[in-house]
């Protein structure tokens, strides 16, 4: 049995059979099965698979914002922020692997809850956040050449997230685990980097 409320639970196995299946794969039994509850029970937390698929995807995102906002905003300096910015990031993506391609899905259909709910609730204000915090002069000031902090932002959580999308790619590229505490710890030093 997973930890968490029930609602939690069944978040936790919907993000396992949605990435693995897809919206339209996945069923409602597997969802119940994965959480040991009869079908039914799910209809006591959710609508419908549409319902948990949302809430999934906007849980997840709040998640994110809940982990990465506040420590940007105390971090000390330019460097540190864009340091702890790459990795909360990896951090957060490592942990929630399989839900990368739930939202690459998402992007590539241009579904209607990611400019509706996720844009407007999480990720805009997310964003402004993060650009805010990333002051530009403090950037000059710690030896960083001239960015556009919008473009940097959205690279730096682009990167984040698509090497975790397509890191079996990687694996089966360089033969190496793509996700082994060591790459991990790399790729955060290669983002700071490229910054």
């Amino acid at each position: 049995m997973r930890p968490g409320t029930k609602r939690e639970q069944i978040l936790g196995v919907a993000e396992e059979v949605f990435a693995e299946k897809g919206f339209k794969g996945a069923t409602m039994r597997e969802i119940a099965e994965g959480v040991d509850i009869k079908t039914p029970g799910l209809y006591y937390h959710f609508r419908n698979k549409e319902d948990i698929y949302n809430s999934l995807i906007l849980e997840i995102y709040r998640q994110l914002g809940d982990r990465v906002l506040e420590p940007i905003r105390e971090a000390p300096g330019a460097r540190e922020k864009i340091r702890l910015l790459a990795d909360l990031l990896v951090d957060f993506w490592a942990e929630h692997r399989r839900f990368t391609s739930i939202i690459a899905q998402e992007v590539i259909s241009g579904s209607d809850l990611i400019y509706s709910e996720l844009v407007p609730k999480f990720l805009a204000p997310m964003f402004s956040v993060l650009v805010s915090a990333l002051d530009s002069d403090d950037l000059e000031q710690s030896g960083f050449r001239e960015v556009d902090m919008p473009l940097l932002v959205f690279n730096v959580f682009g990167l984040t997230i698509f090497y975790f999308f397509s890191g079996d790619i990687f694996t089966t590229l360089t033969g190496e685990d793509s996700f082994s505490p060591e790459k991990i710890a790399g790729l955060k030093e290669e983002i700071v980097r490229m910054v």
